[in-house]
């Protein structure tokens, strides 16, 4: 009878095999590594957006609550989520209608009322904190039309605008009595209820300076019903703690190439490297006396000149070279490539010299005229100089003139001519003559010895092979005429790692083109902060996120200096192309104004872009359907989490059916016979 069991399984099981499919399934875990404390975590959405986007909080948040529009990873936009919008033709006027059915992880529905609340009641208040998202709102226009529609009416037409509705909305029914001033303190921020794929499940202790937060499927909503029952965030205290314990974990929260340990990876884990978009640069403070006037843009030139990005790579940080903050611009024309001889030059138009290249004060007694005529090269050379001669006029009744260069005084030309003019072959000079700079005085007596008038020029001379692309390595700083050295200070955080050693890698180099930078490393982030907002650096080293909104306003436009405007850069035409970039929805329009501020940005150099750093993302091959191709914030990996499964099972497609088993059999039967 057993026997008899077995077989009609087996055979069931074959008929299953050759006719089913595999779909995904609900059910299972993933347990994400991280490394933090949950217990200082802030889980509300509003303080979340554009403050802590890229920490620990936004990717636990962004599956506990949903906005109005979300990023979609598979498509690289912000796309409706929890709603479905409209624009007017003068794209200033969006109007929201929510899905039916929603509902909050409590069981209360999602009504017109949480957006209001969320948008006008809580971010438009005047105590609220988020001063970047309340300025994001500020002067819009917010009306309830029904239950479940609702109106935004923006003052100026804005492209990027849609990305603030990607916040996450809030519970009226549970915050509504809340003072907007305490809310971020409040018990709700450790204990969230949202209308997101995935509940909170509250904290727990899995071993000593180990804890986990838990989040469960919400599957009692219309706009999603994720498979996978729980997913979980295992805190470490230290990355070294969390890389010894992968064996605990289904994967790790993405983090810079850079700081990958000498750990071994499972096979059972998938690996994903990628670029945020974002930057970090060098930013100089333009309200500094030696980066002001033409001499302060020769000398920002010659940093540029000066920074080798791609050593940067290839030494310090695997990432992608960045040269403007316009990450949708194509930067294959870029101009100011690496070129440590073209620094050298740039510094010294700059008025900074190397000392043993410091100009001779020379200056004729009387310059009512001036006697030398531009000198001219025939032939650039490094020994050879007998085709080349210095000449000019001379003044009327000259019989003897006087020629002294770089301090040393020749025996004087006597001349009996009337044509007034003089010229002197360069053979006679060679043995005073310098490469770079020789400076060159002349004064014409007549018969009487009467000084008739006077010239001077400073002469440059550079040495035939002009595609030498590293000088001569001088450990000597440049000083400028007032014999003030060329110091620079820079500030930088301890974090990211890779910040120090590119701050130290810089010190290095700009050294040997005479340049003394000395380095300020904040281990402390309010102390950081603050000097940030003091302005007490000459050059910052810091990083920037777009995320969803690409727009440079707030780092570049001159009404933002003294706030996010790092570098005090002001500029009309810049900032009247970031006002015509941000508002139009040409793209043609657009890309057109993008190129022409790009060109502007080059131009007059107000930061040194450097990298973008490539991030790696681990996960255990078991959770399927979870690829991002498109990730603007580390938290956009769960914003198709809905979607993501572990287990699956077999069913019948469409067609297929028990009622097929009989013939199977039948014919599987007589092929045997």
């Amino acid at each position: 009878m057993l026997g008899f069991f077995l077989s009609s399984f087996a055979i069931a099981k074959a008929f299953i095999s050759e006719y089913s499919i595999s779909i995904p399934s609900s059910g299972g875990v993933y347990t994400e590594g991280v490394v933090g404390n949950p217990y200082e975590m802030v889980l509300n959405p509003v303080f979340l957006h554009r403050q802590l986007e890229n920490k620990v909080d936004a990717d636990i948040g962004n599956l506990i609550f949903a906005g109005l529009m979300h990023f979609n990873s598979e498509t690289g936009k912000v796309e409706d989520f929890l709603a479905d919008h409209t624009l007017s033709p003068d794209k200033k006027t969006y109007i929201f209608y929510l899905k039916k059915g929603l509902q909050w992880h409590d069981g209360h529905p999602v009504t017109a009322g949480d957006v209001i609340f969320t948008f006008r009641d809580v971010i438009q208040h005047p105590d609220f904190q988020n001063t970047i998202l309340k300025s994001a709102f500020q002067d819009v226009k917010i009306t309830k039309e029904d239950d479940y529609t609702v109106k935004f009416e923006i003052p100026e037409a804005y492209k990027f605008f849609v990305s603030n509705f990607t916040v996450g909305l809030l519970p009226r029914h549970i915050l509504e009595n809340i003072d907007v001033a305490n809310l971020q303190e409040s018990e709700f921020s450790q204990n969230p209820i949202g209308c997101g794929p995935y509940s909170f499940a509250g904290i727990t202790e899995v071993r000593p300076l180990v804890s986990q937060i838990n989040l469960n499927a919400f599957r009692n909503s219309s706009a999603f019903s994720p498979k996978i029952d729980t997913i979980s965030f295992q805190f470490y205290p230290t990355s070294d703690s969390l890389f010894i314990s992968l064996d605990e974990v289904d994967g790790i929260r993405p983090f810079p190439t850079f700081e990958e340990k000498d750990f071994f990876i499972d096979d059972r884990f998938s690996r994903e490297e990628f670029q945020l978009p974002q930057y970090s640069a060098l930013f100089f403070n333009l309200s500094q006396e030696k980066f002001k006037g033409e001499d302060g843009h020769d000398l920002r030139l010659a940093l540029q000149l000066g920074t080798n990005k791609n050593a940067i790579l290839q030494e310090i940080v695997p990432g992608k070279r960045i040269d403007t903050p316009l990450l949708e611009v194509d930067t294959s024309n870029w101009l100011f490539e690496y070129d440590a001889g073209k620094a050298q030059g740039s510094l010294k138009d700059a008025g900074w010299y190397l000392p043993d290249k410091m100009p001779k004060t020379v200056s004729p007694q009387n310059a009512d005229t001036k006697w030398i005529e531009i000198p001219s090269l025939e032939k650039t050379f490094e020994t050879e100089k007998t085709s080349f001669s210095i000449s000019g006029k001379m003044p009327k009744d000259t019989t003897r003139m006087i020629f002294n260069m770089n301090g040393k005084e020749y025996s004087p030309l006597v001349f009996d001519t009337k044509e007034l003019q003089w010229s002197r072959p360069l053979k006679v000079l060679e043995d005073n003559l310098q490469y770079e700079r020789n400076e060159i005085r002349v004064v014409f007596f007549d018969v009487k010895n009467k000084k008739l008038g006077e010239d001077a020029v400073s002469l440059y001379i550079k040495p035939q092979n002009t595609n030498q692309k590293d000088p001569e390595v001088k450990d000597i700083i440049r000083q400028n005429l007032k014999k003030e050295k060329l110091t620079i200070e820079l500030l930088t955080s301890s974090h990211p790692g890779y910040y120090p050693e590119v701050a130290q890698y810089l010190q290095t180099e700009w050294q040997k083109i005479g340049v003394d930078l000395r380095v300020t490393i904040a281990d402390n982030y309010d102390d950081f902060y603050d000097r940030v907002i003091h302005r007490e650096y000459d050059i910052l080293l810091f990083g920037q996120n777009l995320g969803y909104n690409p727009d440079t306003y707030e780092f570049f436009h001159e009404s933002q200096v003294g706030k996010m405007n790092l570098s005090e850069y002001k500029s009309l035409r810049a900032s009247a192309l970031i006002e015509e970039i941000r508002s139009s929805h040409d793209d043609l329009v657009r890309k057109k104004n993008l190129q022409e501020l790009q060109e502007v940005l080059m131009s007059d150099v107000p930061a040194i872009f450097l990298f973008s750093p490539t991030y790696t993302l681990l996960t255990d091959k078991k959770l399927k359907n979870h690829e991002t191709p498109y990730i603007s914030l580390l938290k956009d990996r769960f914003s198709e989490s809905h979607l993501w499964y572990i287990r699956t099972e077999e069913v019948f497609p469409e067609g297929v059916s028990w009622n097929m088993f009989p013939g199977w059999l039948s014919t599987k039967l007589s092929f045997i016979l």
